[in-house]
This record gives C-alpha cells, structure tokens and sequence, in this order.
C-alpha cells in the first residue's frame, strides 16, 4: 500500500539525516573506548586511522550509495502513487548532501538518467521539483569528476534543465523553474571556467533564462535566481562571449533594482542577488563596466553600510551563493 511506501521512504530520508551524527557519535565513542553503537550497524563506518581501515570506511560508503540508489530509484520513477514518487526522490537527494562525494561519483550512472527523466517526465509538479532537488545535490557535492560530465551525461542534463526552465512551460510552477535554474548554476561550477564547453553552455542557456530575468511578471525569487545563474554562466563562458549578454544584464539591474523612481517595492528582497551579479559582471567586463560605476557604486556603498545587513554582500555570499530554492543542498543553486 502506498502509504507504508511514503512511511519507508520517509525514514530512509531520516536515517540519510542522521547518519554523519552517527558516524561522529560512534567515533567519539571508540576514543572514549566505550561501546560502538551496535544499535545502527548498518549505518554507522567505524572510526579508524589505519589506511586499511579508511579504505574499508570508503568501500563501505560506496556499497551503502549504492544500495540505496538501487532501492529508491525504481520507486521514484516507476511507482504509480505521486506521493510514494516524492519521498522516493527526497530520499534520493538527501542521500547524495549525505552521503557526498561518495554518491555521485559511486552512483551517478544509475541516478542521473532517472532525475533527468523525471524533471521532465513526471506528472505530478512535487515530484519534479523533487527530482530537481536531488539533481542539484548530485551536481553539486564534488563527487562528480568532469571527465563524467563531459561524457555521456552533460547533454542529457543539460536538455532535461532547459526543458524544465523554459518560461512558456506552464505545467512548470516557479518551484521547478526554480530549482532547475539552481541546479544549472551547480552544472556551471562543475565543469569550472576553465571548460571550453562553458560557452556552449551560457549560449544555449541564455535564450532561455534571459526572458526570465527581463521580464517584470515573473515570480521574484526565480527571476533573481535566474540573473544569478546567467550571471554565473557568462562570467564562466568569458568576456568575448559574455560583453553583450552582461550589458543587456547590467541595463535590466538599472531599471529594476537600482533606479528609486522605477523599481518596485517588492523587488528589495532580491537586490542582494542584484548585486552579486552585478559583482560577477565588473569582474568579467573590466574596464567595460565603467559606465555602470555611477549607478552601482551608490548601492554597493549602502550594502557595506553595517545599518543595513539586508543589503550586505560577503566574500563567502560570492563563493557560495546558492540558495536551496525549496530544499536543495545547503546553500546551492539558490534564490
């Protein structure tokens, strides 16, 4: 019955929660030289700081990935309760922030044909935006080496991402646009500046994500989401391809954000986006973002004004700035 299904899988997630907690709990233990706690077994990798023992540690991790990639996947992408498909998925995401790098780079070819599939495929909006989630802690944790992205599986992501952001998708709410769009920001930081696909990525991710930025009807957080990651990608694709993309950016960050008489009330929220952006685009441009210095200075000046901590923009924002944008890993692919 499903909901026994939707139980299993709820605990699988609470058990993925807890299992550093028991890693550290059974560490701390064996130091004291109490009892390990025998109670979680299945869960729980000894401490140990013999190279044998660490190899041991690391194989066990691999085989417990695979075991639940193995166990969730059918679930979250065959089974015909909508519900029993989310928990199956949410499990799946939270193994991969738990369980990382071990999981992607143990796992990645089983998980993320069927994530692909069911950003796109799935019926139910709750489990895409699931499936989306999972993706961005796939792609995000540093367990995937580039040499597997550029091989069989950066295409495929890729197109599943675009047909989940397009703007005209109305069976896409704004929790998978969203989402999708942080887990292309997560793609983009794992091929590096360095990729010579890179502007590959930006010139086929722009027509797309471009319309969302301009636009004023636009849900808030997935449009300064979307300035975020196309921000990102252009810096990544360099300033030969990026220089009219970052104006047209930079022109709409003028009129939306940063003009008192033009911007909206409701638009402060994501001004801190805004002004990462725009941080990534002077660093891209150079000395062609001279002409915006007059309209953004002024605000930086205010976000560095310790009387305004909503406006204010760390280093570490820049490094990792991503935001779950509805239950992703930590802080990635956000808004």
């Amino acid at each position: 019955r499903w909901p026994d299904g939707r139980a299993a899988f709820a605990a699988l997630v609470q058990l993925a929660e807890a299992f550093r907690d028991f890693e550290t709990g059974a560490a701390s233990q064996q130091a004291k030289g109490e009892t390990t706690w025998d109670a979680v077994p299945y869960f729980v990798v000894r401490a140990d700081e013999t190279k044998k023992k660490k190899k041991k540690k690391k194989a066990d991790l691999a085989r417990r990935a695979r075991d639940l990639a193995e166990t969730c996947v059918p679930f979250a992408t065959q089974y015909p309760e909508a519900r029993v498909r989310r928990e199956a998925l949410d499990a799946l995401a939270q193994t991969a922030a738990d369980l990382a790098p071990e999981f992607a780079a143990e796992c990645h070819g089983l998980v993320l044909p069927a994530l692909c599939g069911a950003l796109v495929k799935d019926p139910a909006p709750r489990c895409r935006a699931a499936a989306g989630r999972a993706l961005l802690n796939v792609l995000a944790d540093g367990g995937l080496e580039k040499r597997v992205l550029e091989g069989t599986y950066l295409e495929p992501v890729a197109e599943a991402l675009r047909r989940a952001i397009v703007v005209d998708a109305n069976a896409n709410p704004p929790m998978v646009r969203g989402v999708a769009v942080a887990a292309l920001a997560a793609l983009s930081e794992a091929l590096g500046t360095d990729d010579p696909r890179a502007g590959a990525l930006y010139s086929a991710f722009a027509p797309t994500l471009s319309p969302i930025v301009a636009s004023r009807t636009v849900e808030p957080a997935l449009r300064a989401r979307a300035l975020e990651c196309l921000a990102l990608l252009g810096c990544a694709a360099g300033r030969e391809v990026f220089r009219a993309g970052a104006l047209e950016i930079l022109g709409v960050v003028a009129r939306d954000y940063f003009d008192d008489d033009a911007r909206r009330p409701e638009d402060d929220a994501e001004r801190v986006a805004a002004l990462k952006s725009v941080v990534r685009v002077a660093t891209c441009l150079g000395a062609d973002f001279e002409p915006f210095l007059a309209l953004v200075v002024p605000a930086l000046l205010q976000a560095a004004d310790p009387k305004d901590q909503n406006l204010l923009v760390r280093k570490s924002d820049l490094e990792d700035d991503d935001d779950d944008g509805g239950g992703g890993r930590g802080s990635r692919g956000g808004g």
